[in-house]
């Protein structure tokens, strides 16, 4: 009942003092006009508080303050209406604490005011009002990219000419404040704060003076300077080249890191310069692959991977990494050797030399040159004792102690094809070689060796090398002496298909 009978009290003088408002230009002689000088912000309790001054507070009964009412129900909204009443004529301060049309949040927006002051004589009342006047809203933000925090807030109203300047104060987690600069426009109400450390708490406050050095306070402002969890390694694990040429690139992400987009970079001989080839976005799988569709096997070719922060600017950067570009050819001087070399960019790395013969691949050298000599002639000779192979020789280097495993092209020499046919063959000879007719054959593929009867049918048939013919007819019994037309054909390592047909004689 109290709380109701005091609201009571002061919608009713609420209502005397507007109804007289439409004759304020008769009757505000009689009232001198106070003149509120500042509006600032208390930082122990975030309460505005209003001073103002009059010249003959004995010819005053007391002073009503108003305030900009947002919202409020059964308020119309953005209207002025009072929020307090002082009977006290020589008071000239005031606190806004109360709550009668919400509270004040000058933290949170601007907050409008002016001040009534009224003189009762009998059943008479008479006002004058002063100029409105309005806290500085201060907003604060981070500006990670620009590494800087802006500020902004209204202008302060209230003061006319007689604005002299912004006063800018900022404290750092929990230092003291210290003054970081000023503006003398009363309309320039934006401030960048430059070179700001990370992750760390800036607290900024506003102050506007008066050129008699009346000051009044904005709301303290927060911003915490962003802060990115770097990376604290980007490794380049392999750089790999397949059969079929095509480069393939892994490297290894910090996931515990904020950074998530990953550029590769290639460089351009024509530029002298690095050209952004592919990105990866994401940090969840610790090991990424890229495939260069423009990789050029037969040259050297340069990479690196950057991971970018969230302004896109270059954070961390892995090892370059350059392919081994490998040759390959029949040596020069002496036949049944391979010649191989290398071009590389790393210096002093040990190399290993694979040599892979029909798909089976087997290191062959451990060195430290560039190029290496190899002798196939016992892999020759072999082909005549049941190990024939295509023909076909691939070699690739691998480098390992450059902190990353790189792989080389393959590259292929070709063995030409040698084959030796007899004209004659003893099933009962004493010389086990000379028992079967199986041509001597090397470095070839998809043999075919048919025999034919002397009508023109098919007696014996491989695709065996290794394989002859004993003389025997498909019944189990030995074919008659005779000349026996056979029918050969294989593939040459360089892909030729040869055919040949003669005769072979079976004696006795």
């Amino acid at each position: 009942m109290k709380i109701f009978a005091f609201l009571l009290t002061k919608l009713l003088l609420i209502i005397l003092l507007t109804a007289f408002f439409p004759f304020s230009d008769t009757i505000a002689q009689t009232v001198e006009t106070p003149v509120l000088e500042v509006v600032t912000v208390d930082h122990s309790d975030i309460k505005p508080i209003l001073t103002w001054s009059v010249n003959e507070p004995s010819l005053i009964t007391g002073y009503s303050i108003k305030r900009l009412i947002y919202e409020y129900p059964f308020v119309k909204p953005m209207s002025y209406q009072a929020i307090d009443t002082i009977y006290d004529p020589y008071i000239m301060t005031y606190k806004d604490e109360t709550d009668v049309f919400g509270d004040a949040e000058p933290d949170q927006r601007l907050e409008k005011y002016f001040v009534v002051a009224f003189r009762i004589i009998d059943t008479d009342t008479f006002f004058n009002f002063s100029d409105k006047h309005q806290t500085m809203f201060l907003q604060s933000s981070n500006e990670y990219c620009e590494k800087r925090n802006k500020l902004i807030w209204n202008k302060y109203i209230g003061w006319a000419d007689e604005f002299n300047k912004y006063e800018i104060y900022c404290k750092i987690n929990s230092g003291t404040y210290s003054l970081i600069g000023s503006i003398s426009s009363q309309t320039d109400t934006v401030f960048y704060h430059p070179n700001i450390n990370p992750n760390s708490e800036y607290t900024y406050y506003i102050k506007a003076l008066r050129s008699d050095a009346v000051e009044s306070l904005s709301n303290e402002s927060s911003v915490s300077s962003q802060l990115i969890d770097l990376p604290d390694f980007l490794n380049s694990d392999s750089l790999t080249v397949d059969i079929n040429n095509s480069v393939h690139l892994f490297f290894e992400l910090d996931i515990n890191s904020d950074v998530d987009n990953y550029t590769l970079y290639k460089y351009n001989f024509k530029t002298s310069d690095y050209d952004s080839v592919m990105e990866h976005q994401g940090k969840d799988i610790r090991n990424i692959e890229f495939s260069d569709v423009n990789f050029e096997y037969n040259k050297i070719n340069r990479y690196f991977l950057a991971g970018k922060d969230l302004c896109n600017d270059i954070v961390i950067v892995s090892d370059t990494m350059s392919n081994i570009f490998t040759e390959a050819e029949e040596a020069n001087d002496e036949k049944k050797k391979n010649y191989i070399e290398w071009k590389d960019e790393q210096i002093n790395s040990e190399y290993i030399l694979y040599r892979c013969i029909d798909d089976y691949c087997s290191v062959i050298e451990h060195t430290y040159d560039d190029s290496y000599t190899d002798d196939i002639q016992d892999i020759f000779q072999n082909q005549f004792i049941n190990e024939t192979t295509s023909g076909r020789f691939c070699y690739f280097v691998e480098s390992s102690d450059i902190g990353y495993l790189s792989r080389s092209n393959i590259a292929c020499v070709n063995q030409e094809e040698v084959y030796f046919l007899a004209n004659a063959f003893n099933p009962n000879s004493q010389i086990k070689e000379n028992r079967t007719f199986k041509p001597k054959i090397a470095f070839v593929s998809d043999y075919t060796l048919i025999i034919y009867g002397n009508f023109g049918n098919k007696i014996f048939e491989t695709n065996d090398p290794n394989t002859g013919w004993d003389g025997m007819l498909p019944d189990g019994s030995l074919a008659p002496r005779a000349s026996y037309l056979y029918f050969i054909s294989f593939k040459s390592a360089n892909g030729i298909q040869v055919r040949k047909k003669s005769y072979i004689n079976l004696v006795y």
